[in-house]
């Protein structure tokens, strides 16, 4: 078809012919081919044979690709990266502060406020109330070429968890990010943070004002019950903080320390009543030696509230009532969501809230007041203060808060 001399005849070859055709078709043959991921590509010339395409059109093609995170260059080579798009985190990322968390698909109501999610929540809330866009990621999804791409746009901060630091993935964003001074705060504590800024829970304080709630209740002989994974030599540092805060509350009331009970953690599934019965009887096995002495404990308390309704239902086992003959508490405010509450009906009469909200909302603080320069040279490491929760009367008694 012939058009005037301003215009061109747009055919089916000048189509196949261009970028966009091009792009197509490399992405296409990336797929099917047997070129492995890391593995060199044949060089631009002999991919333009191969495809049948013009140089100009392949050269665009590639250029597209690299930016995709497709491809990545090295000198004149360039290898395969990864067959499909790097996250769009390019507009999302720059001036945002970017929080490291695992996603999860629950309300807050649902999760209830001693899940570690309402960390999120107060730093979310926090840095919007300063106009400060957030970005969520999951750290075991960022590859290394979305890695690379959220250092190149620098977002103004990174918000993340211990738990999370320990991961692979999270260690090297982090350092990559220390590397380029992107600011770093994280929820945790411990020798492995102390160049970092840090929020944490004053373990030490929660057990303090524990002991001391359980005390002012009547309990003189208070049992530590410790249930853990035992995977080293050392009880955690946490937990040394909190027999710490044990100790000083027992020796300000003129009352001797019992030794802590430590025994290996029973793991089961929590919607499994069978599963649950299992650990019941175990932990009335690590209780036997105590409750053979009926005066020798009148309370106990737990790593968390989880730990209480299995102690509570092996306490049953004795011919004792929980929070009667034994008083029971918890840590971490959450025993509402606990999933044993079918099984066994006690609840922990205390429990420590961490105030995980207000933790999050003070990670967001720590953070700017970095970004703006108030701070030093040397790292933060911050405390909340934690308060004890009696469930029994929770609007007449918050031990802790002024």
């Amino acid at each position: 078809m012939v058009k005037g001399k301003d215009q061109i005849e747009i055919t089916k070859d000048i189509i196949q012919q261009s970028p966009s055709a091009a792009l197509r078709m490399l992405k296409r043959w990336l797929r099917e081919s047997d070129i492995d991921i890391d593995e060199q590509l044949p060089s631009e010339r002999a991919l333009c044979s191969k495809l049948n395409v013009p140089r100009y059109s392949m050269r665009v093609a590639i250029k597209v690709l690299e930016e995709q995170g497709w491809l990545r260059k090295q000198g004149r080579k360039r290898f395969l990266t990864q067959l499909g798009d790097v996250p769009a985190i390019k507009t999302a990322a720059m001036g945002a502060v970017v929080i490291l968390s695992e996603p999860h698909h629950m309300t807050f109501d649902q999760l209830g406020p001693g899940s570690l999610w309402y960390i999120d929540a107060g730093a979310d809330q926090a840095l919007g109330e300063l106009g400060i866009k957030r970005l969520a990621m999951d750290p075991a999804q960022i590859t290394v070429e979305s890695m690379n791409q959220l250092i190149v746009e620098r977002p103004r901060g990174i918000i993340t968890f211990r738990d999370k630091y320990k991961h692979r993935p999270t260690m090297e964003i982090l350092n990559q990010f220390k590397k380029v001074m992107v600011p770093i705060v994280i929820y945790g504590y411990g020798p492995e943070l102390d160049d970092f800024d840090t929020i944490s829970s004053n373990q030490e304080e929660g057990t303090y004002l524990l002991t001391q709630a359980m005390i002012e209740r009547g309990c003189k002989r208070i049992l530590r019950y410790w249930e853990l994974r035992m995977d080293g030599e050392q009880d955690p540092a946490w937990l040394r903080l909190r027999d710490k805060g044990y100790k000083r509350a027992m020796k300000e009331a003129g009352l001797e320390p019992l030794p802590a009970l430590r025994c290996h953690e029973v793991p089961y599934l929590t919607n499994n009543r069978d599963k649950f019965n299992v650990k019941v009887r175990a932990t009335a096995g690590n209780l036997v030696e105590v409750m053979l002495d009926r005066h020798m404990i009148d309370g106990i308390q737990t790593i968390s509230d989880r730990s209480t309704f299995s102690i509570a239902a092996a306490i049953r086992l004795f011919g004792l009532e929980p929070n009667i003959d034994i008083y029971v508490a918890g840590y971490d405010n959450y025993w509402e969501n606990c999933n044993e509450r079918i099984w066994e009906p006690s609840i922990p009469l205390a429990t420590v809230d961490k105030r995980n909200f207000e933790m999050g909302q003070e990670l967001a603080r720590l953070l700017t007041d970095r970004i703006d320069g108030k701070l030093g040279d040397v790292p933060q490491h911050r405390k909340i203060a934690p308060r004890v929760v009696f469930t029994d009367d929770i609007d007449k008694f918050n031990f802790g808060m002024n």
